[in-house]
């Protein structure tokens, strides 16, 4: 099985980046039906109906959705609801997703996610190979969302 190695974006690259002032979102495909959506900065109340949306927006174009939230510096409780609402709506189109979150978003995810109900990856290069293999990091395959309804 080959992994592909997927660059980070060049610094000062905005053409193909999307956002505020305080965040920005971009968008790769790293295989035809893979989307790598990129997120930098600070995500809080005010931009986090902006980020759901550019997210999901992704679904209905792809099988597989790799949310990558590693340059993310602050992460606030609002946006959670925005990846559960993801994590259900991949479920129920059928596109599988990892989440690469940054220790900001982990900091918030272990209060507001304590049952690991999102699938999270460390690196984008494992949720490649997770996806890949239909696995998540408990080794088992996450196609079942939650039964949780949350509002953004």
């Amino acid at each position: 099985m080959s992994i592909v190695n997927v660059p980070p974006f060049p610094p000062g690259t905005r053409s193909d980046r999307r956002g505020d002032p305080m965040a920005c979102f971009g968008t790769r495909w790293v295989r035809p039906s893979t989307a790598l959506v990129t997120v930098g900065g600070e995500l809080d109340a005010a931009n986090a109906r902006q980020f759901a949306e550019y997210a999901m927006g992704h679904i209905s174009r792809s099988k597989e959705l790799i949310l990558d939230l590693q340059s993310v510096q602050f992460f606030a409780v609002s946006c959670v609801p925005a990846l559960h609402n993801l994590n259900m709506r991949c479920a129920r189109e059928g596109v599988g997703w990892a989440l690469v979150p940054s220790p900001a978003v982990l900091r918030v995810l272990r209060i507001c996610d304590p049952d690991e109900q999102l699938p999270t990856a460390p690196t984008i290069k494992t949720a490649l190979s997770w996806l890949r293999n239909g696995f998540s990091s408990s080794g088992s395959y996450r196609s079942i969302a939650t039964n949780a309804i949350f509002a953004v």
